[in-house]
């Protein structure tokens, strides 16, 4: 063998090296960020732990949109105060005692679900992480989809928060 193809080889080991030590540290960087936002959703962490990375941005998302929307509420109306994450639930928690037999579903004027109680996998058979962070119009008959966009519509151009009551024996 050449002393030239020896440099090569070796050249070549060295940068296969380098891109698998690059790749591990990215990988790692990667772990503690998901291991981060695992901490910072305002779900049980048995149920966090079991999430896929995709999930886990969904979610994260979804609760990002869920506080904007109420800090914008709470700008227009300055009725919530400060919300911490305990708040934002029990005020939740309010609706869903409102809601009697039902669930409670806060979606963006855009349609994503930003929040739903965890009771509603005994009417539709999907959990709240399945739910959350998708659209509304992935959940409905699409013979619904225009009668939602108008409600939809309609909140945006009033308010940007409205209860909606909902139950099961309608």
């Amino acid at each position: 063998m050449a002393v030239g193809q020896k440099a090569k080889r070796r050249n070549s080991e060295k940068r296969k090296e380098h891109s698998r030590d690059a790749a591990r540290c990215r990988r790692s960087r990667e772990a503690e960020v998901f291991l981060h936002l695992s901490k910072e959703i305002p779900l049980p962490y048995d149920l966090v732990k079991v999430l896929d990375k995709t999930s886990m941005i969904r979610l994260t998302i979804a609760y990002l949109k869920l506080q904007t929307l109420f800090s914008d509420a709470r700008y227009e109306s300055n009725t919530l105060g400060k919300t911490t994450v305990g708040q934002l639930e029990r005020k939740i928690e309010q609706f869903c005692q409102k809601a009697l037999d039902g669930f409670v579903m806060v979606v963006a004027s855009g349609g994503d679900v930003l929040y739903v109680t965890d009771n509603i996998a005994g009417f539709l058979g999907l959990t709240q992480v399945d739910v959350m962070g998708q659209s509304i119009f992935d959940l409905t008959h699409p013979c619904d989809h225009d009668e939602l966009r108008d409600i939809l519509d309609r909140r945006a151009i009033s308010r940007p928060m409205r209860t909606i009551g909902l139950s099961s024996s309608e």
